[in-house]
């Protein structure tokens, strides 16, 4: 699953992945250069009731953003 953060400074693309090269499932593609870190969330389908804020909503820290079931 391909992650973009807001805080990266940069993604680097590993040389070479180019336009034509075929990756295979668990092949490196790159990394980001950043110190710090982030989380990716992923739930079965059907665990999620509901979410709180729409789509794009800025959401503070501490914040709740869905209820499960």
């Amino acid at each position: 699953m391909p992650v973009g953060m807001v805080e990266v400074s940069s993604c680097n693309i590993n040389n070479n992945i180019r336009p034509g090269h075929h990756v295979k499932k668990g092949d490196e593609l790159g990394f980001f250069a950043y110190g710090g870190s982030t989380y990716c969330l992923f739930f079965e389908p059907n665990v999620i009731k509901k979410f709180t804020h729409k789509k794009n909503d800025f959401v503070k820290m501490g914040q709740i953003i869905a209820e499960v079931n």
